[in-house]
């Protein structure tokens, strides 16, 4: 008999709690498309300076902010609040349509998950040849302690590009690995704009140029925010599949995902 009673005061306290829902959303049916704008703009500012928990925070409370405005769609309908209802969808739509450009562009132009990594003192590298007011790059003698290879990179953020000579090299393909050199995190390299990741080449002998102007990008970082990271040059065997390094640089980089 206790247990009857307990679980009926349990169900009509659940039926009050939904009715006082439903009353809620009908009266404040307006306030549901404002307060996704809000925490949609919030969003946008945070995505811009920082990364981490009040950006995830955000993300969350957008999901359950539209969560709760479908909710108020349904308790409209039921009471046939038919205009309250349309303008609530149109409105709720337009936001989400419209914050999705500024929004791409936030996660693009904000900093991203990697971190800074400040280059220690000492530590030897290269920096990438840059192009000069007429958009021309330094021409540099092909010359390399290694009579047998030889690798240049120049570009920026926006886009790295690198010119590789070898000799005595079977039929495959040549492709670019990097690593962050203080902790050796592996970084993501993906082919430049209308680019190909891997160059195929035939087999070489003499040593000659095997790679010219292929471009890449690199995700991890922010522009602005330098770091080292090596560089690294391989080779794919076109028969049998075996990868092996040519040959590695340090570089002073910066990422963009883009």
């Amino acid at each position: 008999m206790l247990i009857a009673i307990s679980l009926q005061k349990r169900i009509e306290s659940l039926t009050i709690s939904s009715v006082a829902v439903e009353r809620f959303s009908v009266k404040y049916w307006w306030g549901f498309p404002l307060l996704l704008l809000g925490l949609l703009i919030a969003l946008f500012f945070v995505t811009l300076s920082t990364y981490g928990f009040w950006e995830i925070l955000l993300v969350l409370a957008v999901l359950a902010m539209v969560v709760l405005t479908i909710v108020s769609w349904a308790f409209l309908l039921a009471n046939k609040k038919w205009w309250q209802f349309a303008v609530s969808l149109i409105a709720t739509i337009f936001i989400v349509v419209v914050s999705l450009l500024p929004l791409g562009m936030a996660a693009q132009m904000g900093p991203d998950s990697f971190g800074k990594h400040p280059i220690p003192e000492g530590l030897e590298y290269n920096e990438p040849l840059q192009e000069d007011f007429d958009g021309n790059y330094p021409v540099v003698e092909v010359d390399s302690l290694d009579s047998s290879t030889w690798f240049q990179l120049r570009g920026t953020w926006i886009e790295y590009s690198y010119d590789f000579y070898c000799s005595n090299l079977p039929k495959g393909d040549i492709f670019i690995r990097a690593y962050e050199v203080t902790e050796n995190i592996p970084l993501t390299v993906r082919p430049g704009i209308g680019d190909d990741f891997y160059a195929k080449i035939d087999s070489v002998k003499t040593f000659t140029k095997i790679v010219d102007n292929k471009s890449f990008v690199i995700e991890e970082g922010d522009p602005g925010d330098s770091y080292a990271a090596r560089i690294e040059v391989w080779h794919s065997d076109a028969k049998t599949g075996k990868e092996r390094k040519l040959v590695e640089k340090v570089y002073k980089v910066e990422g963009w995902s883009w």
